[in-house]
This record gives C-alpha cells, sequence and structure tokens, in this order.
C-alpha cells in the first residue's frame, strides 16, 4: 500500500527470519537475507505518495521524479502546526503536521534523465542507500540515523551538466496583516493564517547555502522548523 506524505518517516522495516533449516551463525549471509527485502522500481511512479522512504525515525522524505527533476518533501515527526487547545481547527482532519519544506534538484536539458519508459531505482535495506539511475546520471540518497541529515551524491555524466537544487515552501498565500505586508516582502516571508493561527514561511540564502524556516503560533502554541540546504 503506498505510503501517505504524513506516514513517510521510516517505520520498523522487520525482515521474516527463516526456520531451523536456514543458516545460522557465522555462515549466515545478513546481506542476502536483508536484501530480499529492497525496495526496487522499475519506472517512476504516477503519485508521489508512492515515492521510495529515505529517513531516520524522526525526519524524512520520499523520493519521486518527475522527467527532469529528483523530488523530495522533507518531513518531521514534531512538527505540529497546532496543539489540541486549538480554536481554528474545528475539524481534525482539516489540521496538519510532519511538513516542512519541499526539495527538488533540477537537471534541465533537452534530454529528460528520467524517462515515462522506465529506469531503475532501488531502496538497499541493508545499506540504507536508494539509488536512482537515469539517463547519464546517478544520484545516491541516504540518511544519517545519527542525525537529521539526508545527503545526496549525483554522478552526472552528461556532456553539459546544468543542474540547479531549490528549496520550495510548502505553503504560498499571503494576506494582507495591516502593516506587515511590506515588511513580509522584505525578509522573504510568506504567512497564511486561518481564524487564529498564524503560518510563516522564510526563505534565508548565504553562500552556498539556503534555509527554509517554518512558525506556527495560536495564542501560546508556538512550533518552528527550519530546513537547511548545503551544496558541496
Amino acid at each position: 500500500m503506498p505510503l501517505s506524505r504524513r506516514a513517510l518517516l521510516s517505520a520498523p522495516l522487520l525482515a521474516a527470519i527463516p526456520d531451523s533449516d536456514a543458516q545460522t551463525g557465522p555462515n549466515l549471509d545478513l546481506r542476502a537475507l536483508i536484501s530480499a527485502a529492497d525496495l526496487v522500481y522499475n519506472k517512476p511512479v504516477e503519485r508521489s505518495e508512492e515515492g521510495i522512504p529515505v529517513g531516520n525515525g524522526r525526519m524524512g522524505s520520499l523520493v519521486w521524479t518527475t522527467p527532469r527533476q529528483l523530488r523530495f518533501q522533507i518531513n518531521r515527526a514534531d512538527v505540529y502546526a497546532n496543539d489540541s487547545s486549538t480554536t481554528s481547527f474545528f475539524e481534525r482532519h482539516n489540521d496538519y503536521c510532519g511538513g516542512c519544506a519541499y526539495f527538488d534538484i533540477d537537471f534541465g536539458g533537452a534530454a529528460p534523465p528520467f524517462p515515462e519508459s522506465g529506469f531503475p531505482q532501488r531502496l538497499s535495506l541493508y545499506t540504507g542507500q536508494t539509488t536512482v539511475e537515469g539517463k547519464n546520471i546517478t544520484a545516491r540518497i541516504f540518511g544519517w540515523p545519527e542525525r537529521d541529515v539526508i545527503a545526496i551524491e549525483v554522478d552526472d555524466r552528461r556532456q553539459v551538466a546544468a543542474t540547479v537544487a531549490s528549496l520550495r515552501m510548502l505553503r504560498y498565500e499571503t494576506k494582507y496583516f495591516g502593516g506587515d505586508l511590506e515588511k513580509f516582502a522584505r525578509d522573504h516571508t510568506v504567512t497564511v493564517e486561518k481564524i487564529n493561527q498564524r503560518a510563516a514561511s522564510r526563505l534565508v540564502a548565504q553562500g552556498n547555502r539556503i534555509a527554509l524556516i517554518q512558525e506556527f503560533r495560536e495564542g501560546a502554541f508556538c512550533c518552528k522548523s527550519a530546513v537547511v540546504v548545503a551544496v558541496a
């Protein structure tokens, strides 16, 4: 069953242990045993919810593609837009949580690296690495178990390489809040208000790094998140 974005954080992955006839002790091939449960895709998914999961249990994303892009939605399990005292979300299924940022790697060019005819994608459960084998492009993606870091290594074998990394906000609507509008525009901030709850997203660029900072407030409730992308 496809994972939803809100359930994308890595769930426990269980491998069935063979019965008494299986190899044990030093003769057990642990890599082969675990690798039998690898996720292997031979074509791009139709919906982002069907992407390959990567993460460490707190922070993660699904990985999916468009013909020219490798796409992510970064999520954390403890990012909430409101708490139980909210007066802005009367129907609980209308609130939201988890989402921190969209992140895209756009390869541009005339020939799409991820054709609809198909290309191999694999999540190795033994190594924790996701590999996407596009046309003249290989991307290797790994979630660090110790810290909230996702590393992406791109092997670009095209003669003319044009690659752009983009960090995008999840909310784009801006409303007029009295005299705040000019300040929001100057600070690259987008704000969305729902009754008594306000969500603000701010982009900050410095050198080879870009950050997206979110802030959710309602009454005494406050929750903040930050996603930073650095290019090495």
